[in-house]
């Protein structure tokens, strides 16, 4: 599946589903994701690579929005929190 559909998959069930905060803080984050990633498959991306996002995106969020997004993350099975 493609980011660019993947998030807009994600987007329409929080439309349906959430708050309107959490559309709103989700589609900030996932527009810059589907920019950052354009049009690639969801499967090539690494975890490396959204830690890497994360990192850079998260430049002037305070530290509780930063462990916020890095929990999710790796709540969803997007990083790889395995040391072995």
């Amino acid at each position: 599946m493609k980011v660019s559909k993947a998030v807009n998959l994600f987007l329409d069930y929080h439309k349906m589903n959430s708050q309107k905060n959490t559309v709103r803080a989700y589609g900030s984050l996932l527009a810059r994701f589907r920019d950052h990633f354009t049009d690639r498959d969801l499967a090539s991306i690494t975890s490396e690579e959204i830690l890497s996002f994360l990192t850079s995106f998260n430049d002037t969020c305070t530290q509780l929005t930063k462990h916020t997004r890095y929990a999710y993350c790796t709540a969803s099975g997007f990083l790889d929190t395995s040391f072995a």
